[in-house]
């Protein structure tokens, strides 16, 4: 009897190993759907119907791992049996991965952000974030794959099992679904996120042409200097993800920010402040250059960050080497994150520097070989005691970046670590105000995009589509007024509102300018957005809405604008504008890379009539 025991337990628990690979994917699927649904459900006042919609999409890619299976399980050959069976891993893999990017970075998997991200030291940090979950998902992948390549036994269970669930998932995979132009890229399977043609849709040579007319080539705005013409310095921190959550003054959500807060209550801040991207190469390439950065006419997973943006004429390093200024990109991170040494060199900064500066010799490094706010802010107020007058520098930090590592204690908290950020922010402020920076200079602070977390019902029932796009501005010195600000304003605003403030006469109509002492607000802001790739949401006043790319299809998915169609033209030719460049730079000569340095040795020269 105990025999007989013992060979049905065996039984039951071969057969319990050999089912779990079917078991753990179908678990895995089901816990997507209800995150998502946790996620949108009542974001979206549609409760239920998220869960219904990711099942029907992931029954795609789920029916696809279960027939590679089911033709392993017929399979006579080895090797093919373990081809089809390691396609299956492969894809399961992949279907994990976007699960943990959906979870923890409010983001879908797609090839950039895994060779971007796919650092040693970073994915580290990373697994520290939800460790709980990330033992499960190794669970299921480890167990499935050794028990799908080292069992090698027919079973006709496992044959059934497999061709019955594809069959399901075939014909679920076949349910229509309501369309949902906004949040489709949640539960969309990441196959068809990654294979979204709509940024990739080329335009009609009939309406390209239409567009070039439309919008001829008018040169450049001229503008006058003299020797005369007051030139203070200026600091642009750009701190990593600074968001409105975080702040107890831009949103009333959080507290986290307490001295942030204070310099923008004594100074200047702007409520209405729109990063014009989800990514901080872009956001830097819109700061620095004036361009609403969008995406060029191919498939996102083919695209660079800095394509497009490499030879341009007029950025405002270039504008301001002209009339006399020394420019600066310092960054607390490794030059080569993001590329970029390319991007400091494409825009025309004068020095480059990053985290292999020598001074930082034996200093902690946390993300992308970063050093702490604390130890990167003594540097740029080093660098602006001995820069030469006037200077510009644009100084990125990297302690708030993902997964939010607190420096020195190395704890994974969103909270602690902007705390300290705050402090950080608080510690450069103090240090600039004894060294007297404030009687001819002004510091500009604000972020490179809103943190890549997920979007709260709070942030959605205040500031709407803008939830995305919002992130901080504050203006410390200059003579303006203090106080709070309203005007329509975006990240690539800061080339025309520098300008304009050095030559008043000096400005492009369509720019706001928001270093005057009665802020100009942009005619329309413009954001390329993270969770839509082939979208671009766009704020004209009082009014706001969704674009989305579709070729000469483009079309406006969702609010209201009254210029509907000048705006979607204006778009697709940026679009088109930027394509050309980037072909351009394609058919020239590679562009060489950039070495750290920390201090380039240059010979300053004035224009008295700039173009811009």
């Amino acid at each position: 009897m105990k025999i007989r025991m013992l060979r049905v337990g065996k039984k039951i628990a071969i057969n319990a190993l050999l089912f779990w690979p079917a078991i753990a994917l179908l678990g895995a699927m089901a816990y997507r759907a209800y995150s998502v649904e946790g996620m949108l459900g009542d974001y979206t006042r549609c409760q239920g119907c998220f869960v219904e919609w990711t099942l029907i999409s992931d029954a795609t890619v789920v029916a696809a791992i279960f027939t590679l299976l089911w033709l392993s399980f017929w399979a006579k050959q080895r090797v093919i049996r373990l081809s089809l069976r390691m396609t299956a891993l492969l894809v399961t893999l992949l279907y994990l991965a976007d699960i943990v990017a959906i979870k923890l970075f409010n983001s879908r998997l797609n090839s950039y952000d895994i060779k971007t991200y796919f650092d040693p030291s970073t994915v580290v940090e990373f697994l520290h974030l939800d460790t709980r979950l990330l033992l499960l998902l190794c669970l299921i992948m480890v167990t499935s794959a050794i028990v799908l390549i080292l069992w090698q036994h027919s079973h006709r269970g496992l044959k059934y099992l497999t061709g019955l669930l594809a069959m399901i998932s075939w014909g679920a995979s076949a349910i229509p679904i309501k369309e949902s132009y906004v949040h489709d890229v949640y539960y969309r399977n990441f196959i068809s996120v990654n294979l979204d043609h709509g940024s990739s849709k080329s335009y009609s040579t009939d309406y390209i042409a239409a567009l070039d007319r439309k919008y001829p080539n008018s040169g450049c705005t001229s503008c006058e200097f003299s020797d005369a013409t007051h030139r203070p310095n200026v600091i642009v921190l750009v701190v990593e993800s600074l968001s409105m959550y975080h702040s107890q003054l831009f949103s009333g959500i959080n507290d986290w920010t307490p001295n942030i807060d204070a310099i923008a209550k004594e100074n200047r801040y702007f409520t209405n402040f729109h990063a014009n991207t989800f990514r901080s190469s872009h956001g830097l390439i819109a700061l620095a250059s004036g361009y609403p950065t969008m995406v060029p006419i191919k498939p996102f997973l083919q695209q660079k960050p800095v394509e497009g943006y490499r030879n341009i004429d007029y950025t405002l390093p270039k504008f301001l080497s002209a009339v006399g200024y020394e420019t600066a990109f310092l960054k607390a991170g490794v030059l080569s994150s993001s590329d970029s040494d390319l991007f400091a060199q494409s825009m025309g900064f004068d020095v480059i520097e990053g985290s292999e500066y020598p001074g930082y010799q034996g200093a902690d490094r946390y993300q992308f070989d970063s050093v702490e706010d604390l130890v990167f802010y003594r540097r740029v107020v080093d660098y602006a005691q001995t820069a030469q007058a006037p200077y510009f520098v644009m100084a990125v930090t990297v302690t708030s970046h993902l997964p939010f590592v607190v420096p020195k204690t190395r704890e994974l908290d969103q909270e602690k670590t902007m705390r300290y950020v705050d402090t950080a922010v608080k510690t450069l402020y103090d240090d600039l105000v004894k060294n007297n920076f404030f009687e001819d200079g002004v510091l500009i602070i604000t972020a490179d995009h809103r943190a890549m977390t997920p979007i709260s019902a709070a942030e959605i029932d205040q500031f709407g589509l803008g939830a995305a796009s919002l992130v901080p501005l504050i203006v410390v010195g200059g003579d303006f007024s203090s106080g709070a600000q309203t005007a329509l304003v975006q990240q690539n605003d800061l080339l025309n509102s520098l300008v304009s403030w050095l030559s008043p006469d000096c400005e492009k109509p369509h720019m706001g300018s928001f270093l005057r002492e009665q802020p100009k607000s942009a005619q329309c802001v413009y954001h390329s957005r993270g969770d839509r790739r082939d979208a671009i949401n766009v704020f004209c006043g009082q009014e706001s809405g969704a674009i989305k790319f579709a070729g000469d299809d483009t079309r406006l998915v969702s609010g209201r604008l009254t210029d509907e169609s000048d705006i979607i033209d204006y778009v697709n030719f940026r679009r088109i504008q930027l394509t050309r460049r980037a072909q351009a730079e394609a058919s020239s000569a590679e562009v060489s890379n950039v070495e750290a340095s920390s201090k380039v040795t240059r010979q300053a020269t004035f224009a008295n009539e700039i173009c811009f």
